[in-house]
C-alpha cells in the first residue's frame, strides 16, 4: 500500500500543515486559506503565481491553473512555501496527500524556493523554523510516525548540530538541490514543465514579455452587448487630479500572421504585442478576441511616488452580481514604477468579456476591500464610503468582443 503522507511546511511562528488541495474555477486565481475557512491569507497572490503560466510551475506540470491550498497555520510571506505546495501537488495528484481529517504513515516537513528550472534555493531562518516546529517533531515521533526534515542543500551549513540527534530510524535528513530529489524520494514522477512555462526564444517587446511576478488574475464575465449590462461602470467618478499621473494598459498578446496561439504557447511563435490605453473614467476600451492568445495589464504610476490600490470585479448574468478581488494591495509605487498581472481567457468567447477595475490613490486606504461577493448597491456603497474619506476613486474597463 503506498505511504500516505502529511505536508508541513516550516515557518518560523510553527509548523503549517497542507489540510486540503483542490481544484477550483479556472476564471479564479489560486489562493491559500486558513484552515478551510473563508480567510484567504496574504500570500495567495505569490502562490497564484506560483501556479500559473507563464511564472510558475504547478500548470505546467499537473494541467489546471487554479487551486484552493488549505493550510493549518499562517504563513506570512517569503517564498520558502514553495518546495512544500509543490510537494503537496505532487502527492495529491498521485493520490498520497493526507489531509487533516486523513491517517497519515509519514510527516514532510519542508522548506525551500523553487525556481522555473525545479531547483531548490536556499532560505533564511533554519533555526527559528526548527526550534518552532521542535513540538510537532517529537510528538511524530512519540506517535510512531516517520518525519522527514527536506532542506535545501544549500542550507546544509546552517543546521544547528544539536538537531542531528534527532535523526535515526524515525527521524530523516533530505537535503535537496533540486525537486528531482524530492520526487524521487516520495516516488513520485518528477513533473515534467513543458516548452510552454519557458519564455519565447526571443521577444517583441521587452516590456510586455519580460517575466513578471502576476499579482492576481481575473476572468469577468458581462452580458452581450444589447443585454442591458453594457457599458456600466463598476465605479463611477469624476475625473481626478490622479487620472494624468497613473497609467492602465491592456497588452493584448496575438499570433503573428499565418501562425495560431497553439504555436505561440508552444514557443514556435513570437506573439505580436499590442498596447491599449485604458481611458480613465471614461468608457471601455473594445478589443476583437481574434488571434488574441494571452492578456495582460499593466499598472504604471508616471508621477510623483504615491500610495495606490487596484481593485478588479466580474459581473455575472444581467450584471446583478459582482465578484471582486484585490490585484494589488495598498503599496507606495515610486515614480515610473509599475505592476503587470495576467488574466485568464476562456477557451470560446461566445459573449463579451469584460475587464473593469478601480484605481484608490492617496491617502493610502485603511479599510478592507470590498466582499468577494456583493451587489452593486454594495460596491458602489463601498466605493462612496472611500471617496467620502478623501480617497480618489478611478475606474476603467477593457472589453473583448466575440470573433
Amino acid at each position: 500500500m503506498s505511504e500516505r503522507i502529511r505536508v508541513v511546511i516550516a515557518t518560523t511562528e510553527g509548523p503549517a500543515a497542507v489540510e486540503r488541495l483542490s481544484e477550483e474555477d479556472p476564471a479564479v486565481g489560486s489562493v491559500i486559506c486558513l484552515q478551510c475557512k473563508a480567510v484567504a491569507l496574504p500570500i495567495s497572490p505569490a502562490y497564484d503565481a506560483f501556479v500559473r503560466r507563464p511564472t510558475g510551475v504547478i500548470e505546467a506540470a499537473y494541467g489546471h491553473p487554479a487551486y484552493r491550498l488549505d493550510v493549518s497555520a499562517p504563513i506570512s510571506d517569503g517564498f520558502s512555501w514553495q518546495l512544500g505546495a509543490l510537494a503537496a501537488h505532487g502527492l495529491s495528484a498521485a493520490g498520497r496527500l493526507a489531509g487533516r481529517d486523513d491517517p497519515c504513515d509519514r510527516i514532510l516537513w519542508v522548506t525551500g524556493e523553487v525556481d522555473q528550472s525545479l531547483s531548490v534555493l536556499g532560505v533564511e531562518h533554519l533555526a527559528e523554523k526548527l526550534r518552532a516546529s521542535a513540538a510537532l517533531i517529537g510528538a511524530a515521533r512519540g506517535d510512531g510516525i516517520k518525519v522527514t526534515l527536506c532542506l535545501p542543500q544549500a542550507n546544509m551549513d546552517m543546521l544547528d548540530p544539536d538537531w542531528r540527534h534527532m535523526l535515526g530510524e524515525s527521524v530523516e535528513l533530505l537535503p535537496v538541490e533540486s525537486v528531482r530529489g524530492l520526487f524521487a524520494r516520495l516516488r513520485l514522477k518528477t513533473p515534467a514543465i513543458g516548452r510552454c512555462a519557458t519564455p519565447p526564444r526571443r521577444r517583441v517587446r521587452t516590456v510586455a514579455l519580460a517575466s513578471v511576478a502576476c499579482l492576481g488574475v481575473l476572468t469577468v464575465q458581462v452580458p452581450p452587448p444589447g443585454d442591458g449590462g453594457e457599458g456600466r461602470s463598476v465605479i463611477s467618478s469624476a475625473a481626478s487630479r490622479e487620472t494624468k499621473t497613473i497609467e492602465l494598459t491592456a497588452l493584448e498578446l496575438r499570433a503573428p500572421p499565418g501562425s495560431s496561439c497553439a504555436a505561440v504557447h508552444l514557443g514556435e511563435a513570437v506573439p505580436e504585442v499590442r498596447e491599449v490605453p485604458l481611458t480613465l473614467d471614461g468608457p471601455a476600451a473594445r478589443s476583437s478576441a481574434r488571434a488574441l492568445c494571452n492578456l495582460r495589464f499593466q499598472l504604471t504610476n508616471r508621477g510623483a511616488p504615491k500610495a495606490l490600490w487596484l481593485v478588479g470585479a466580474r459581473a455575472g448574468a444581467g450584471a446583478d452580481m459582482l465578484y471582486s478581488k484585490t490585484i494589488v494591495p495598498p503599496q507606495h509605487l515610486a515614480s515610473g514604477e509599475r505592476r503587470q498581472f495576467e488574466v485568464t481567457l476562456p477557451r470560446r468567447l461566445p459573449a463579451a468579456l469584460s475587464h473593469s477595475f478601480a484605481i484608490i490613490a492617496e491617502p493610502a486606504p485603511q479599510t478592507a476591500g470590498p466582499e468577494a461577493t456583493l451587489s452593486p448597491d454594495a460596491w458602489d456603497s463601498w466605493a462612496a464610503g472611500l471617496k467620502a474619506a478623501g480617497h480618489e476613486v478611478i475606474s476603467a474597463e477593457h472589453s473583448l468582443l466575440p470573433r
